[in-house]
């Protein structure tokens, strides 16, 4: 479970970008 929310969270950092 951990690595799907830190997977989201990186998604949303390279969305960002």
């Amino acid at each position: 479970m951990a690595d799907f929310m830190q997977t989201m969270l990186l998604r949303q950092n390279f969305s960002v970008k």
